[in-house]
């Protein structure tokens, strides 16, 4: 019985470390994009990119570029929050905390990741894990809102 307990630990514990390599894998992709085409950094809504090349910006080319890039986040957050162990309140630095603390950052700051898990099909691509955290988010924001539209 030890040793099957001790085997299942390891298997948890490197099953859970492949999650998190394969996130890091998808954060390098994210960086040589973003290297190769600094443009594509206009995802996030108040980069000084968006008024400084908005013609570029504003091309259907480019905004279809950005779109796949929008989906290139999310399918990395999906492929992570899918089989991340659950977070852990007591450590803020667990591994599934900090992708969780990222998705908000990148929710926050990214209308057009928003507006791409708010289209009516993103029932039918998006696992419910993403749609869930994604809902967390608006209902937290909706509340922040209406607490400051209040006072």
């Amino acid at each position: 019985m030890f040793y099957y307990r001790r085997n299942y630990a390891l298997s948890k514990q490197n099953a859970d470390r492949s999650v998190y390599m394969d996130g890091q894998k998808f954060l390098i992709e994210i960086c040589k994009q973003l290297t190769s085409e600094p443009l594509l950094w206009c995802i996030y809504d108040g980069h000084s990119l968006h008024q400084q090349c908005s013609a570029d910006v504003l091309e259907p080319k480019f905004q279809a570029k950005l779109l796949a890039f929008a989906h290139l986040h999310l399918n990395m957050f999906e492929i992570v929050l899918a089989e991340a162990p659950d977070p852990e309140a007591s450590d803020p630095n667990n591994h599934t905390n900090v992708w969780l603390r990222y998705l908000d950052d990148t929710l926050t700051r990214s209308s057009l990741i928003r507006k791409v898990l708010d289209e009516p099909e993103s029932g039918k691509i998006w696992s419910a894990v993403l749609l869930e955290e994604y809902g967390k988010w608006k209902d937290a924001h909706r509340t922040a809102t209406s607490a400051s539209c209040a006072g």
